[in-house]
């Protein structure tokens, strides 16, 4: 009942600035070496390099790409095998395969899955033998997913994995269960990605569980919407060309899975106050085909610039994540429509009260 991952090599080497934890190989790293696979961009690359100098304190080298070879793409699936893809990287540098001090990462810009998890439609990312991996640009680069185009979102992405393999591969770290940090456990896709940190360490316990963050989103045509984000959840920010909604929210606690936010922002011209009683009430009554309740509940929901209502209902047949509670909220910020669906374990979790909240402060600006 939801209304509802020719150019140059790069060598890293230096000293880390802690003593890594022993990984799973025989002997310490020393070197990092990023393998570009035919077609990755330099200025990438560039970039990634300066971004291990920058916050691993490690000194970037480069070397030549390897070229890609048939064999490492499946035709059944029009991908490349990302286990063909470590092979490769070893065979093209024999020298540092061969020396066990050395990490080896390869990056294209193909679409890659792994052989091991043929059920999986792609992976950002593989890794094996405790110091070869590669990654993939292909689903991490908006343009390929129907998102707006924005380099900066594509380099942040990349970041974030290379931050993730470095951990993982380079210092021997566990996984996280804190969304907060990049190291945290399950990535299954580019929201997810988005959503964790992009440091080592989780996020301190705040001090105040009620407290929020003052974001600002630009609209493409009708200025910016202002939202005071609970700092108890993370976020991840997805624009898409029209006809689409051009901004969309995903919110998830920041340890747990207890909850989950979706939000979509939709341009001007929303229906009127009484349009959105009658909009979101058949949304309601035909959820309750699916609910345990037999009648619905609105609410309203009411702040300086906004107007709206909302309903919570309890799915008879939920999910296996338990969150068996939905609440859908439909609301007019300023010329702004905004829809909201939570999914729950508990009737009235604390994030609940903190997204209406959220919701009833929001406001739209004009573009100065």
């Amino acid at each position: 009942m939801v209304i509802l991952a020719a150019a140059l090599v790069a060598a890293c080497s230096a000293s880390p600035p802690h003593p890594p934890p022993s990984a799973d190989h025989s002997a310490p790293l020393r070197a990092v070496y990023f393998i570009p696979i035919e077609g990755f961009p330099a200025l990438l690359l560039d970039d990634l390099a300066k971004y291990c100098k920058d916050r691993f304190n490690l000194t970037v080298q480069i070397r030549p790409p390897v070229i890609l070879e048939t064999g490492a793409t499946d035709p059944s699936r029009q991908q490349l095998v990302a286990e063909e893809l470590t092979t490769l990287i070893q065979r093209g540098n024999p020298s540092l395969a061969s020396d066990p001090s050395s990490l080896l990462i390869g990056f294209t810009t193909s679409d890659m899955y792994a052989r091991a998890q043929p059920n999986w439609r792609f992976v950002f990312g593989w890794r094996q033998e405790g110091r070869f991996a590669v990654i993939s640009s292909a689903r991490l680069d908006p343009r390929t997913i129907g998102e707006v185009a924005d380099n900066e979102v594509l380099r942040a992405r990349l970041r974030k994995v290379v931050a993730r393999y470095m951990g993982f591969l380079y210092y021997g770290l566990p996984p996280s269960d804190d969304r907060s940090s990049v190291l945290y456990r399950t990535i299954l896709g580019v929201d997810e990605l988005d959503l964790i940190g992009d440091g080592f360490e989780a996020t301190p316990l705040l001090a105040d569980p009620d407290a929020t963050a003052i974001h600002s989103y630009r609209l493409p045509e009708d200025g910016r919407i202002e939202l005071r984000v609970p700092l108890a959840l993370r976020e991840a920010v997805s624009r898409r060309p029209p006809p689409q909604p051009p901004l969309a929210l995903w919110l998830l606690p920041v340890k747990g899975d207890h909850f989950e936010a979706r939000l979509h922002v939709v341009g001007k011209h929303p229906p009127r106050p009484f349009q959105l009683r009658d909009a979101i009430e058949t949304l309601g009554n035909r959820a309750l085909a699916h609910a345990t309740e037999t009648s619905l509940t609105l609410e309203q929901l009411s702040g300086a610039d906004v107007e709206g209502y909302y309903f919570t209902l309890m799915d008879r047949s939920p999910r296996g994540d338990g969150r068996a509670y939905t609440t859908l909220a439909l609301v007019r910020v300023g010329d702004l429509l905004v829809t909201a669906a939570m999914r729950h374990q508990d009737k009235e979790p604390r994030e609940r009260s903190l997204l209406l909240a959220m919701l009833r402060t929001a406001r739209q600006l004009s573009e100065n």
